[in-house]
């Protein structure tokens, strides 16, 4: 996230970010500001039952800052209503342990996020992924998290790449 050049009181990102002035012309925001900045311009932009998955909860997880280039991906936790446009909807059954919150956020887990990302997202994403989670998952929840998807498109790939980049040998 740059600098930021200008403040105006109705931009939804920094009202969202709670900034009281500490955040001034020029400046970079806060890194711990960056996170709260991103759930609430999610919070803005997907419906309240939805499930924001994917790259969308990758970005949360690890702190992005920003949300990645393209779409919103979202699981619809009911009915869909007219989304924003940049929402992209997914559907599949998510069990509530795969599911998290961040605020009033709901977001998958980073584990379920992240084998994901490794049976759907483009192959330098994925391992891209596979590499920064290392720093912050434990490998054993992932295989639970893999072990319960099985039959589900890319879980022969994401099984291969976890074990490549993210278990290790």
């Amino acid at each position: 996230m740059g600098p930021v050049t200008a403040i105006d009181p109705a931009d939804r990102l920094l009202r969202h970010a709670h900034c009281d002035g500490s955040v001034r012309p020029g400046h970079l925001l806060p890194r711990d500001l960056e996170a709260t900045t991103l759930v609430g311009h999610l919070l803005g932009t997907v419906p309240p039952d939805a499930v924001v998955c994917l790259d969308s909860a990758w970005a949360v997880h690890t702190s992005a800052g920003e949300l990645p280039p393209g779409p919103v991906h979202i699981v619809p936790g009911g009915h869909i209503p007219p989304l924003a446009p940049g929402v992209r909807v997914y559907r599949c059954a998510l069990p509530p342990a795969h599911v998290a919150s961040v605020g009033s956020l709901l977001l998958t887990t980073a584990e379920r996020t992240l084998v994901d990302l490794a049976r759907l997202a483009p192959l330098p994403a994925a391992a891209q992924a596979c590499v920064t989670a290392r720093s912050f998952l434990a490998p054993d929840p992932v295989r639970e998290v893999l072990d319960s998807q099985c039959g589900l498109k890319g879980i022969p790939r994401a099984r291969r790449l976890l074990e490549m980049v993210f278990f290790g040998p």
